[in-house]
């Protein structure tokens, strides 16, 4: 086995790979789930924007708000991707998710080319 050095804990690798492997069996149960439940046509037709069917009145507060966490949780996810490039874990994987949760323009054009 080979030694840590001092100034890693020793459940800190613990707790490293315990995380690194359910993200890892994570991805491979929730992919091909997500995966089924796009539409047939989805990398097929020019699907209209999500901002023609935006709420109005007093729920507009509460969309606003559902957007900007998800944008918030696929900015992390983004984020934590890249980090993964050089800590264990799903780096590519975890930044297509991101991606996919994030609202930009463009975005279905670049999820068809990445395709």
């Amino acid at each position: 086995m080979i030694p840590l050095p001092d100034w890693i804990p020793p459940h800190t690798l613990v707790t490293a790979l315990g995380l690194s492997t359910a993200i890892s069996i994570g991805s491979l149960i929730l992919a091909p789930i997500a995966i089924a439940r796009l539409p047939s046509d989805y990398f097929v037709e020019d699907r209209p924007s999500q901002q023609s069917a935006r709420a109005t009145g007093p729920r507009q507060l509460v969309h606003f708000t559902l957007v900007a966490l998800k944008n918030a949780l696929g900015t992390g996810l983004f984020i934590a991707g890249a980090a993964m490039f050089v800590l264990p874990g799903q780096g590519l994987l975890t930044m297509v998710i991101g991606v996919g949760l994030l609202d930009f323009p463009g975005k279905h054009r670049l999820v068809s080319a990445l395709v």
